[in-house]
């Protein structure tokens, strides 16, 4: 199995994957991004043990491990923990590992992992022109073609963010639970919150994505993930997939794409 890691502003993203046999003829994954578990956690559990989570009680053996990180600061203390309690040096995503796609972004050392395994997973699991919108601390747009260029996209404050930001640089705003308005002419504060709030973040999702469409001229499929992909996925305009475990699924493609060259050239 693989272990695979994201970790995020606020929540580890954790994740088992099957391991994935490549054919001697083919660089590209099988079982591409077959995740078996997957749990989160919060952000600041860097002291946490591996074998106190039931789904490591299993007897099969972790034979490698990926980390996608936003948070440098956190990358070695969990490069430590995997060295020390599996006795793996962990593949570290970011701009210079080998992923299928090409990079039109700059400088590319500025483009979060989470992104590129967003990406990467787009590309080798639907195999068409595609915007993935990442529902997290951030909102993040990544655009792919079928071809396997990562184009860029776009970045806005997550909607968790948003509300957050009212509450903290007003006197008086409160901050309201995070769920969708009944209605758009709010007859409250806090539920004029939530119509503002939410009407402009996925207005602003569209607005990028007729965009991106119109420059690029091409027709793509939306694919909404992150944390809260579950719950609000469907209020992004013609969504075509839901997938809160795309990240992850890059990142176990990444991981196979790699390990299969290594096999192929050694």
């Amino acid at each position: 199995m693989i272990l695979l890691l994201d970790i995020g502003n606020h929540t580890l993203h954790l994740g088992l994957a099957r391991n994935c046999e490549p054919q001697a003829t083919s660089h590209k994954p099988q079982a591409a991004g077959r995740i078996i578990w997957h749990q989160d956690l919060p952000a600041h559990a860097t002291a946490f043990r591996f074998d106190r989570i039931p789904a490591f009680s299993s007897k099969e053996e972790i034979t490698g491990a990926a980390i996608a990180s936003v948070v440098p600061a956190f990358t070695p203390d969990f490069c430590a923990l995997f060295r020390r309690q599996f006795g793996l040096e962990p593949l570290v995503l970011d701009y210079r590992t080998r992923t299928g796609l090409n990079l039109h972004y700059s400088p590319r050392s500025s483009l979060g992992a989470d992104r590129i395994a967003n990406a990467a997973a787009a590309y080798h699991l639907y195999h068409k022109d595609a915007i993935v919108v990442d529902l997290g601390t951030a909102t993040t747009l990544e655009v792919v073609t079928r071809e396997g260029d990562f184009l860029g996209g776009a970045i806005m404050p997550g909607l968790g963010t948003m509300l957050s930001s009212l509450k903290f640089s007003t006197a008086q705003l409160p901050k309201p639970a995070l769920v969708p308005p009944r209605r758009m002419l709010a007859s409250s504060t806090r539920a004029g919150i939530q119509s503002g709030v939410f009407s402009a973040h996925f207005a602003g999702i569209d607005r990028l994505v007729q965009g991106i469409t119109k420059e690029t001229r091409r027709k793509f499929h939306i694919i909404a993930t992150g944390g809260l992909s579950r719950r609000f996925g469907r209020l992004v305009r013609n969504v075509s997939i839901i997938n809160p475990l795309l990240t992850l699924q890059g990142l176990s493609i990444v991981f196979d794409l790699n390990n299969t060259t290594r096999r192929n050239n050694g």
